[in-house]
């Protein structure tokens, strides 16, 4: 599973064209500071695929903040309706949490509708704060599926093959979505369709660029995002459905050029038990 705050992950960048008008959940507090690129919030709720079944696995919710460069700032913190501060580890120029559910419950039982704050310190630009008002969730209520032709055709894929068209289900944006997108993504890959339209149905991978008897892990996301450009920053509260599932390639076919190795050997064994048998009868 891949995760991003806010869209900064795995090369699905933020989007930075809209206006604060365009927000019904958030609100936000803090100077202008342009080395803060993002803050924001991200629940995800998470689906497995096995054939044409997809079960729930609960979810995860992402905090998180990013600097233009390292040293902007030295720490940065979420707090919840006013309750304890959780610290934001920094990894790279992005500070950011991300724990993990069983079940949605779980999750809106730990991160539930309120205040959320981000603040930022230290370094060369704090101090910064971003507060989020989250009042109601954006979730699509389709879940993401591969069709079952589609999920089969994963299962013992040929890498000898140039094109595979994958079909899927599309969705309806919630309400409250400024923008939304559809992904496809195999992981550990560069095979991936990004920024896809909510109405789109497919996506064509190339799997010659994957390697034979592999298992690959692959997810399909429907993202509705609450997002604005506030002094400079993309400020979010986004909202994933993503469903997961994996598959594992056919084993390489021989080398033409290894068939006469492989005929000489059998030869050579077919040989040694025939002159074998021959001095058995000799003796």
């Amino acid at each position: 599973m891949k995760i991003r705050f806010g869209g900064l992950v795995g090369g699905r960048g933020p989007m930075r064209l809209l206006a604060v008008s365009a927000i019904a959940l958030l609100s936000y507090s803090g100077a202008a500071h342009a080395e803060l690129l993002s803050a924001g919030t991200f629940k995800n709720l998470t689906y497995e695929q096995v054939g044409a079944t997809t079960t729930s696995t609960g979810g995860f919710f992402n905090a998180g903040a990013e600097e233009n460069t390292v040293g902007d700032f030295a720490a940065a913190t979420l707090t919840v309706n006013g309750g304890l501060s959780t610290s934001l580890p920094l990894s790279g120029t992005e500070f950011g949490i991300s724990p993990s559910f069983s079940t949605q419950a779980a999750m809106d039982s730990a991160y539930p509708f309120g205040t959320y704050v981000i603040s930022l310190s230290g370094g060369t630009d704090g101090p910064v704060s971003v507060t989020l008002n989250y009042s109601a969730d954006g979730y699509t209520a389709d879940i993401p599926a591969l069709t079952l032709a589609s999920y089969d055709a994963l299962q013992g894929l040929s890498t000898s093959l140039s094109a595979l068209t994958l079909d899927f289900n599309s969705f309806t944006p919630n309400a409250l979505a400024t923008t939304a997108f559809t992904f496809f993504t195999i992981f550990d890959s560069d095979q991936s369709c990004d920024f896809l339209a909510p109405t789109s149905t497919s996506c064509t991978i190339d799997p010659s660029a994957l390697t034979a008897d592999t298992t690959y892990n692959y997810e399909l996301d429907f993202s509705d995002r609450i997002e604005a450009t506030v002094d400079g920053a993309l400020v979010y509260t986004d909202f994933d459905v993503r469903t997961d599932g994996t598959f594992t390639t056919a084993a390489a076919v021989p080398e033409p050029a290894s068939l006469p190795m492989f005929l000489t050997g059998l030869g050579l064994m077919g040989a040694a038990l025939y002159f074998g048998r021959k001095k058995g009868m000799a003796g």
